[in-house]
């Protein structure tokens, strides 16, 4: 998973750093993780290890949505493969400006691509 140093949204916008865990961090540490056992582990877009052979019987990277690495995820699990969460990160890094952006469109992309209408959904 990947790990940040600086804060993330919450913790910086309402000044409790020292109440609120970091939301990547609890993501990708135990979120993750849990998804595990189910094979539902969401490919977060970083710090990804991808079978070339998966990623190859479903066309490469989706890029019909802002959440490509959430819609490319979900088409290689629902070929079979099997998706792993770990607990320990494995890069660091500043979580940069963007981060705002992203909390606005992931979930955005993230209901578009479940959406049953859409050609790679869970469904």
């Amino acid at each position: 998973p990947q790990s940040f140093h600086d804060l993330d949204l919450f913790q910086f916008n309402l000044y409790s750093e020292s109440r609120i865990p970091n939301e990547q961090d609890y993501f990708y540490r135990d979120i993750q993780v849990a998804r595990t056992k189910t094979n539902s582990v969401i490919y977060g877009g970083s710090n990804t290890v991808i079978s070339r052979k998966a990623l190859e019987r479903v066309g490469g990277f989706y890029t019909g949505s802002v959440t490509e690495d959430f819609a490319t995820g979900i088409l290689i699990e629902k070929q079979g493969y099997v998706s792993l969460g770990l607990g320990e990160p494995l890069a660091s890094g500043m979580s940069g400006p963007l981060m705002l952006a992203m909390a606005i469109y992931t979930p955005q992309g993230s209901l578009r691509v479940a959406l049953p209408s859409a050609p790679h959904s869970a469904s």
